[in-house]
């Protein structure tokens, strides 16, 4: 052993110590500061050591830790990785910093542009150069995705403390799209647990899928025309299975990946440039950050929520202090902590030029929206919200009752009927999911939750007419509750389901020559969006698409609903009334468009198949969705894919729509009609 192994090894042996008690820190109890801050409100961490300031450079949250890396152009050289861990509140250098020797072409690369090096360093790594938004956490595989311009593709596990070389640009040029630094983009796409690149300069304008087991990039079609020569910086909404992205030259997208789509989201021209945005898993919302000039040479940042349904905008006004910085909140620098449901965010306090490449000084800031206890109508499915009208009698029956909803309004405000489920033999209005009557309310929808006659009481289609019934009374009573009776929509599950379609295709109850006022009105809709629906209850229907029977026959719903025995169920009797109880059956040109989703695959039925996915299989969407299809009017079927588990559209390449979004789109076309 030479005379310099002993303190190296000592050295090393004291740096591994180091990053193994941090790993371990990981792992322990919560920071408790986190979890008890106010909402909308920011905090200084302070935390123990600091990170370099990284210009051109962004973050990324993952496996509990803040990973940073990146530099050169006359900023930090150093190729260290430097991870935050917010449980123990510090920052660790989680690998050595090696920078080029002065003077070399290498170091004339970082300190006069992004870091174009033509080696990797000695220890085999690369050198920093800038990153933006172009490394993605891999959730599956607990490691961090970077794309380098200079010297390829890399994986770094913060648990083995290690960059993984996956494509070695410097042996195989052609191994990686090129690109440009400022205008290549890398996320994560659950739809196909894989990174993707999107390359968005010119000629080269592509977006490609990173294939692991073959260790290779994948093109899957052109970058849209919007993402061409634009800077972007994004974040994944559930919800959406989407991406929400912020453009530098046109503002706010949310991209479809799978379908290379991007929809316009309007926004508030303060978010003009946007560089840094997160999805709070919590609260179920974007948080967005606007810069606000201090002076000369220094900037705030100033926060902003995007609500997901709504797709409405607000601008908060946090408590206390702020961040303040030269870059604060540029390049991807805000990255949200589930286990604590905050925002953090390096804001660079200083890059003085005058010491070049030291990094300058950085801070840590948490932003906290809304303790995820508090949050507004966050209760389990199924926990009843407080109606503005409860027990409403609609008709003469026990059952016969309503939960009215008002939206706050100025004019008067479309219906949205919900229809409880239950296989006609059960349910209650109660069943409405708070979630989504939260996001009818909030845009601007009054809702009706409807109860019926089960078939213990009596048969189809009493369940049918009662439904019909609720919705001509509700119009008769339109003016009393600020309702516009020409924009009415339905939604419902599994029965709920079939009820909504059967109303929506069957010719208008309404009885002009009717003494009774209410019987009257009309029973049409202006669109369904509806969950888990039969188009028919016909097990010769359900045998022609792909179920073989039996089928219906083998739930407890058949036989009440029909009021028929097993014995029958193949006679000219049960024919006739299967047809009258199928929702298909009275399909024509003039009916409402429909938005079908299902929590089930399109799989091949075989006897093990649950009878759950027996009689709520898309395949009752797919039959309807091509009925419609020659008729000329929408109908979106979306279920589950197999392999993902992420919802998708049936034959379709698009991206999916909630039925706020749905109902939204055809109650404003409605609405233009009727003008």
């Amino acid at each position: 052993m030479n005379r310099y192994s002993a303190p190296l090894l000592a050295v090393l042996l004291a740096t591994l110590c180091t990053i193994s008690n941090h790993l371990r820190a990981s792992q322990e109890a919560r920071n408790q500061v986190l979890l008890s801050m106010p909402d909308n409100t920011w905090l200084n961490l302070e935390p123990a050591g600091m990170a370099k300031a990284r210009m051109y450079s962004g973050a990324c949250f993952g496996g509990g830790f803040l990973w940073y890396f990146g530099g050169a152009h006359r900023s930090y050289l150093g190729n260290d990785v430097e991870l935050y861990n917010p449980r123990s509140n510090t920052w660790i250098q989680a690998t050595e910093a090696e920078i080029p020797e002065r003077g070399s072409p290498n170091w004339k690369a970082l300190t006069g542009g992004g870091g174009s090096t033509t080696n990797l360093s000695p220890k085999g790594r690369p050198y920093t150069e800038h990153t933006y938004q172009q490394v993605c956490w891999q959730p599956k595989r607990q490691r961090f995705f970077v794309v380098l311009l200079s010297s390829g593709t890399w994986e770094f596990d913060p648990k083995q403390v290690k960059w993984i070389h996956l494509l070695n640009r410097f042996e195989d040029r052609k191994a990686e799209p090129r690109g440009a630094w400022a205008q290549n983009h890398v996320l994560y796409e659950p739809a196909y647990d894989a990174p993707v690149l999107i390359v968005a300069t010119g000629g080269e304008a592509a977006m490609y899928r990173f294939d692991h087991d073959k260790h290779r990039w994948d093109q899957l079609g052109p970058t849209p025309q919007e993402l061409r020569w634009n800077e972007f910086y994004s974040t994944y909404v559930p919800q959406w299975r989407s991406h929400l992205i912020s453009t530098m030259k046109k503002c706010f997208f949310r991209f479809y990946v799978a379908g290379r789509t991007l929809t316009p989201i309007e926004s508030p021209e303060a978010l003009v440039r946007c560089q840094s945005l997160s999805y709070d898993r919590a609260n179920k919302l974007v948080l967005a950050l606007a810069g606000g000039k201090v002076d000369k040479y220094h900037r705030t940042v100033l926060p902003w929520i995007l609500d997901v349904e709504t797709q409405k905008w607000q601008k908060m006004n946090p408590k206390g202090p702020a961040p303040v910085g030269q870059t604060a909140a540029a390049w991807a620098t805000c990255w949200y902590d589930p286990e604590h449901n905050v925002h953090l965010l390096i804001n660079c306090v200083r890059r003085d030029r005058q010491r070049l490449f030291d990094g300058g000084v950085t801070e840590v800031w948490a932003y906290r929206y809304r303790s995820a206890a508090e949050r507004p109508g966050r209760r389990r499915f199924g926990a009843s919200l407080t109606p503005t009208h409860p027990n409403v009698r609609y008709g003469p029956y026990e059952r016969d009752v309503l939960d009215l909803y008002l939206a706050d309004s100025a004019v008067p405000a479309p219906l949205v009927l919900h229809i409880h489920g239950g296989g006609f033999r059960g349910g209650d209005k109660k069943s409405l999911n708070p979630a989504e009557a939260k996001s009818f309310l909030e845009a601007g929808f009054s809702i009706a939750a409807v109860n019926y006659r089960l078939t213990d009481n009596a048969p189809a289609p009493v369940a049918y007419l009662d439904c019909a019934r609720a919705l001509q009374f509700l119009r008769y009573n339109a003016s009393k509750w600020n309702i516009n009776p020409k924009l009415v929509a339905s939604t419902g599950g599994s029965a709920g389901a079939g009820t909504s379609m059967w109303l929506a295709f069957h010719d208008d109850l309404a009885n002009p020559e009717s003494d009774d006022p209410i019987a009257r009105q009309s029973t049409r809709l202006a669109c369904i969006a509806v969950r888990n629906g039969q188009s028919s209850y016909d097990p010769r229907f359900a045998e022609k698409i792909g179920i073989p029977r039996p089928n219906f026959e083998r739930h407890p719903f058949f036989e009440p609903f029909y009021d028929i025995k097993l014995d029958e169920i193949d006679t000219p009797r049960a024919y006739g009334r299967y047809e009258r109880a199928a929702p298909i059956t009275y399909l024509s040109k003039d009916d409402p468009p429909a938005l079908l989703t299902y929590n089930y695959p399109n799989e091949e039925v075989t006897e093990q198949t649950s009878l759950g996915l027996i009689v709520h299989h898309p395949r009752f969407g797919i039959a309807l969705k091509e009925q419609m299809d020659r008729l000329g009017i929408e109908c979106v079927v979306q279920y589950q894919d197999p392999e993902s588990g992420q919802l998708i559209r049936h034959a379709e390449n698009a991206q999916t729509v909630t039925p706020v979004e749905f109902i939204r789109k055809h109650l404003t076309r409605a609405a233009g009609r009727a003008k």
